[in-house]
This record gives structure tokens, sequence and C-alpha cells, in this order.
């Protein structure tokens, strides 16, 4: 079910309205209508730190959100209140370039993701059987803290541990005994008993809440065990170009743009955007991946090892030449797309710049159209619809009306989804009034949609230079040949 406190918070933009099915004419141009910016409009979507990045994973893992479990995979944005259960191994990447890394056989809840308590950032882990090693990152201000039967360990504090340090903690399926073990800094263990501070190869064994913290010894951290081996490297982030083009907010999440495209200037956005450079010539956003039915509405789970990043911030465009290409931006949303249903078909369109769908030379082929009875399978690429008097449908407005994406509700529950006849008996509901270009400018502005920085200083965000043109090249469509 829908938590509540969640669809309070965001509000997805999955855009809803149900009209009538129409004959299979030529849709109008919906470039010839151009809307005014309402210069009262709000920003939507969260922060990216209230989201963990699966950054990798090794083996089988299984995420339960709600009441439902499901395959856990690199797509799926990792929120409060999941619980992760791995056979293998993974790592959980942070917004504030934190890690936590789990073994096998490893239950835990992510209890707070950057909450503030106290005047203090807090993320809060509860494990409840194997192993996590949590790295904090040089530049976090959070308090990292896992519970156990045994007490906490954490991580940072007013006047605590210095900001790059990791712990390890490890308890068994049975009997109350946990292991805490400090590779590096120092971390502070807590339980009924009292508190203990626990420098950098030493190692706390504590047997119970009640259990005195005196069995502190030495250990080699040299010496490491299988899972620890593969998580040292891991757990810490890696240089990457990508990250010196995006806002600082998600740095952390780009690495993986990094050898899968490459970064350009784009004069219409007037910043640095990034384009895959192997896909399929057919190839167009949120085409490969799935709709999961996840607290604050349908997210998007992409397949492609690079899509967490460009399918939950930002915006798309695309230009002769050059085909597809990602505009980074800040905030979080389950999918940045516009979305419409009209009759058995639902279809929804990567946003562009402006917030409208992102079109090319046919214009109505932005849109990915399926079948009601396809739209909740993990593979939709099979059920896309090509018959151009249905998919034309989603760009045309009605007679007197606006376009039928540009107004509506915006959080889509999953009893909807799966329930076509409801999206007709919330359409005449009062809009919701949404991000556009106005606010997406103030909110990015400083770090995005600004021309690029001199090259001459060292490094940094945007430092790149601007490209020499290029002979023209043929360029992928979302629906068709490459463009000649």
């Amino acid at each position: 079910m829908l938590r509540t406190r969640f669809a309070a918070a965001l509000v997805p933009a999955l855009i809803l309205s149900g009209v009538p099915l129409l004959p299979r004419t030529a849709p109008q141009d919906p470039g010839d209508m151009v809307d005014e910016l309402d210069q009262q409009d709000y920003e939507v979507g969260e922060s990216p730190e209230r989201y963990a990045q699966v950054k990798y994973l090794d083996g089988s893992v299984t995420i339960r959100k709600g009441e439902e479990d499901e395959p856990l995979t690199r797509g799926v944005p990792v929120a409060e209140g999941d619980v992760v259960e791995s056979r293998g191994r993974g790592v959980l990447q942070l917004g504030d370039g934190s890690a936590v890394a789990f073994g096998p056989g490893t239950r835990f809840r992510v209890a707070a993701l950057f909450s503030d308590q106290d005047q203090e950032r807090r993320v809060l882990l509860v494990l409840e059987r194997g192993e996590l090693r949590v790295c904090r990152g040089a530049q976090s201000d959070a308090v990292i803290r896992v519970d156990t039967p045994s007490g906490s360990g954490s991580l940072g504090s007013r006047g605590g541990s210095r900001p790059e340090a990791t712990f390890q903690v490890a308890r068994g399926s049975r009997g109350d005994q946990t292991v805490f073990l400090v590779h590096g800094g120092q971390a502070t263990w807590v339980n009924a008993e009292g508190q203990a501070q626990v420098y950098a190869g030493q190692r706390l064994t504590v047997y119970g809440n009640n259990d005195l913290l005196d069995r502190v010894s030495d250990f080699n951290t040299y010496a490491l065990g299988d899972f620890d081996q593969w998580a040292e490297a891991l757990v810490r982030p890696r240089p990457s170009e990508s990250a010196s083009r995006v806002p600082p907010e998600i740095r952390y999440y780009a690495d993986d743009l990094d050898g899968n495209g490459k970064w350009v200037y784009v004069d219409e956005t007037e910043s640095w955007c990034w384009t895959p450079t192997a896909v399929d010539v057919d190839w167009s956003p949120y085409t490969n991946g799935y709709w999961g039915a996840y607290g604050g509405g349908m997210t998007w789970v992409s397949s492609e090892p690079w899509g967490y990043v460009t399918c939950h911030h930002g915006r798309w465009g695309w230009r002769m030449g050059l085909g597809w290409y990602w505009i980074p931006g800040v905030n979080y949303s389950p999918a940045w797309v516009a979305w419409h249903s009209t009759g058995s078909w639902f279809g929804w369109a990567p946003l562009g710049f402006r917030n409208h769908p992102v079109r090319w030379r046919d214009r109505q082929r932005c849109w990915n159209v399926v079948d009601v009875h396809h739209v909740s399978d993990r593979n939709l690429r099979p059920w896309f619809h090509r018959d151009p008097g249905v998919v034309g449908v989603f760009n045309r407005p009605p007679q007197g009306g606006a376009r039928p994406w540009f107004q509506g509700r915006l959080i889509v529950d999953r009893r909807e989804f799966r329930d076509p006849a409801r999206f007709q008996r919330v359409a005449g509901e009062p809009s919701v009034v949404r991000d556009r270009v106005a606010v997406y400018t103030r909110e990015t502005g400083r770090t995005i949609l600004r021309a690029p920085a001199p090259t001459s200083g060292p490094g940094g965000f945007n430092r790149l230079e601007r490209p020499r043109p290029e002979p023209p090249r043929p360029a992928p469509g979302p629906f068709g040949a490459p463009e000649v």
C-alpha cells in the first residue's frame, strides 16, 4: 500500500488525465502551441540523499518494499523502510559519499536516510543478521548508526570522529554476539551498560545489550576475509570525470556514466549534457526497464547500468546530429516523465528542458504506449505500440482544452496503475502545479544551467572545453531509422 508519509512528501512527475480514443487521424502539431511560463510554479521532487543507489551487486539479493518482496537490481532506488536480504553481497551508495557494503546471509532495514534529528542528519540501519561495512564519506556531516540487539555502533557526531572512517558490524543468526571492528578512524559503541570508543585496528565483542564493553582487542587490518577484500575498494568513491560535470548533490551517483557516453555542450540548455554512445538505433529513455509499484508513486527501474541517475534526476533532450542527451538536475523523482492514458492504452514520455515531452521529427514518437494488460511487465519493449492513430492521441489536445499531459494529478499509486477506470474518475480533479522551466532554472541554474566555466582553472565542474563543430552524423530517433 502507498505509505501516507511518502505521498505527502513526494509529488512524482507522472501526469495523468483521461481522454476518449480519437479516430486514427494525424495529430495536431503540439509544437505550434507554446505555453506561457507560470511565475508561481513550485518545485517538486525530493533531495537526492533521500534515496540510496545500488552501486554493486554480486549474487542473489531481495528487497522488501511495503508488503512485497522482489529481486534487488541496480536500478531500484532504496528508500526508508526498505528491507534488504542478501544471499550474495552488494554496496549501497549514499548521497553524501558514504557507502554501505553488505555480505552474504545479511538482513537489514533502512530506518532513516539523512533525516534531521536533534539538529543532526542521521542515517540509521537496523541489522538483524549478517555483516555490514560502513564507510563514511570524507565530506559527510551525517551520523551513521547501525543498531543491533547488542547495542549500536556509530560514526560521526558533534565533536566526534573525523569524517572519513570505516567500521564493520557482524552478528550471527543465533544469540546476541556482535563483533564491532573499526578499519579506519574511530567509532562509538553504545548499549545499556554505557559506551566505548573503538579506534582503528581494534575489535569489540559484545554479548547482549546489558553486557560490559570491556572485550576490546587488536586485529590485523591487513588480514582481510573474502567479504572484506571485496568491499575494501568498493566502499570508497572512485575517480570520475562525470562527477565533476553534474551538480554536486548527485556527483556520487554519476560515475557509471563514464565509459558509457560522452559529454557535449548544448546551446539550448546552456549546459554540458551527457549522451549515451552504446545504445540501439531505436533507443529512447524509459524503454529498457519496468515500472515498480513503490511507495511515493510508480517508479521507473532502469535495466541500464547508468540508468539510475539519468532516470531519476534531470531531463532529456533530442537534437539532430546528436541524438538523445541527458540534462543533469538535482531533485529526485520516481520518473521525470509525462504520463497519460486513453481507453485501454497507457503512455509515458521523457520530459525535456521545458517540461514538454521530448519529440523529434516524428513528433508523436516521444511516447511509449502499451496496452494496460502489459504495463506491469518486467520487459516492456515487445509491447510498445506503433500505430500512429493511437500514439498520436497522446499529444493531441481535446477541442478547446489543454494538452492531456500538461495538467492533472501527479501522484500515481499502484491501485490506479492497475485499474484504468480510476484514471477517468480523477481526471476532473483540480490540477497540481508542476515544476516547469522557470522553477527548474531557479533550482539548478547555479550548477548546470549556466555557460561553461573558464578552462584555465584546475579541473572541477563544467571545466570541459567547448567542443569543436563536427560533421553531421546519423543520429537515432526514438522509434525509427537514423536521421540522415
